[in-house]
C-alpha cells in the first residue's frame, strides 16, 4: 500500500466520519476505561474470511499502549498479513489534551502526522494534518459558543477552503450538522437521534435534494454498551458490526459483516499494570 493511499484512507476513515458524528469523546471514554481497569496494553487480533470461504490465520491487527493514568502513548497498526504498517506516538498537554500524533513506517520514515491546538477552555480550535514531508495537507479550524459547543468549523485542503460545517444542538446534544461548499452552497446535512439515556442511536445524511445518502444506526445494552452498529448506503445495509464484552465490560469480540455476510472477526486481549 503506497504512502499517499494510506493518507487518503486515513482521511476517509478518520476525518470524514468526524465531520458527521457528534460523538467526539471516544478518546476520553477509552482513557477512562484504561485508567479504571489498570490497562497497560490492548491487542486486537483479526481473522479474515477470504473469497473462497476459508478463514485465514488470525493476525495481530492493532496494539495500543497506555500509561498508568490511562493515556495512550503509542499505537501500532498492522496489515492483514500481520506485518507492521505504522508505529504511532502521541503527545499531550498539561491538561491532558492530545496535541500531537506522528506515524512512522517500519523503516522509520514518516507516514503522516497531525497537530491539535486548544484554547484556555480546552476546546479544540485548530486541527492540522501533515504529509510525510511535513507539508500541510488538511486544516480544520473551529469556533465555539460561550457554553463550549462547537458551532462552526471549516475544512481547508492544500491551502484552499473546501467546506464549512455548521452545527445545531438541543441542550448539550448535537442534533444537526449542515455542510456547505466554500461559496456557501448547501451540500448535505447530518441529523442525529438519541435515546433517553443520551446514547446516539441514529445518524442520517441527506443530500442537497433531501434524499438519504448514508445512515448509521446503533444499539446498546441496558448498561449503555454498544452491541450493534449498522452502516447504510441510502436505504441498503452495507456493513454491520456486533460487539461482545467480558465480565469486566471490556470488549472481547467484534464481528464485521459486509452485505450481511460475516467478513472479519476481531478478538481482544488485555495486559494490566
Amino acid at each position: 500500500m503506497c504512502i499517499m493511499y494510506r493518507i487518503w484512507f486515513f482521511l476517509l476513515v478518520i476525518f470524514l466520519p468526524g465531520c458527521s458524528t457528534p460523538n467526539s469523546s471516544e478518546e476520553g471514554k477509552e482513557r477512562e476505561m484504561a485508567f479504571k481497569n489498570h490497562i497497560k496494553k490492548i491487542t486486537e487480533f483479526k481473522t479474515i474470511l477470504n473469497l473462497g470461504g476459508i478463514w485465514l490465520k488470525e493476525q495481530v491487527h492493532r496494539e495500543k499502549f497506555f500509561d498508568k493514568n490511562g493515556f495512550k502513548f503509542k499505537e501500532i497498526t498492522h496489515y492483514d498479513d500481520g506485518s507492521i504498517e505504522n508505529i504511532i506516538s502521541l503527545q499531550y498537554d498539561k491538561n491532558g489534551n492530545l496535541i500531537f500524533r506522528k506515524a512512522v513506517n517500519p523503516d522509520s520514515s514518516v507516514s503522516y502526522s497531525d497537530k491539535r491546538v486548544f484554547d484556555e477552555h480546552n476546546n479544540k480550535i485548530e486541527y492540522y494534518f501533515y504529509n510525510p514531508d511535513s507539508t500541510l495537507l488538511y486544516r480544520k479550524p473551529a469556533v465555539y459558543d460561550k457554553e463550549g459547543k462547537m458551532i462552526e468549523s471549516r475544512m481547508y485542503h492544500d491551502g484552499e477552503w473546501k467546506a464549512t460545517y455548521k452545527y445545531k444542538y438541543q441542550d448539550a446534544r448535537m442534533t444537526e450538522n449542515n455542510i456547505y461548499d466554500s461559496t456557501g452552497n448547501f451540500k448535505h446535512k447530518w441529523l442525529y437521534v438519541y435515546d433517553n439515556r443520551n446514547n446516539l442511536i441514529e445518524e442520517v445524511q441527506y443530500n442537497s435534494q433531501n434524499y438519504i445518502s448514508y445512515q448509521n444506526k446503533y444499539e446498546y445494552t441496558k448498561d449503555n454498551f454498544l452491541i450493534k452498529e449498522t452502516n447504510y448506503v441510502g436505504e441498503e445495509v452495507q456493513r454491520s458490526f456486533s460487539y461482545k464484552y467480558n465480565g469486566k465490560n471490556l470488549m472481547e469480540i467484534k464481528n464485521e459483516y459486509v452485505y450481511g455476510r460475516l467478513n472479519s472477526k476481531f478478538r481482544y486481549e488485555y495486559d494490566y499494570y
